[in-house]
């Protein structure tokens, strides 16, 4: 059975600011950019997304496009390739009304700046 993946970029979290002085994203960081984005996914709060995602976030992901799309009172479609969100706001807004997506990571690989979660 194939199992899911997303890549995240290292911009995801503005808690892990010692990123800023270093060339590549230890192990733990990745966990942690990787857990906290399961977080968002499948216990989202305000509180968790305000502390989590960076100022200047951003999200490009067609299969969350294609979901936002095909709902049954679907926003004006967006164009694949396209940002699905433009903006932290955005994704907030929009986040806070979906119900929660329980799932489990199981595991969490890296390069210098991608996190990479298999669930």
């Amino acid at each position: 059975m194939h199992k899911p993946s997303l890549t995240l970029t290292i911009l995801i979290l503005s808690t892990i600011t010692s990123l800023t002085n270093a060339t590549c994203i230890t192990s733990r960081q990745a966990h942690t950019i990787g857990h906290t984005w399961a977080q968002l996914v499948s216990n989202y709060t305000d509180t968790l997304a305000l502390n989590a995602l960076a100022s200047t976030f951003t999200d490009q992901a067609d299969s969350v496009t294609t979901l936002i799309d095909s709902a049954s009172q679907p926003q004006t479609p967006l164009k694949l390739g396209s940002l699905t969100f433009p903006s932290k706001e955005a994704y907030m807004q929009l986040s806070s009304q979906q119900p929660s997506v329980p799932f489990q990571v199981l595991n969490t690989w890296h390069t210098c700046g991608e996190v990479s979660v298999c669930f």
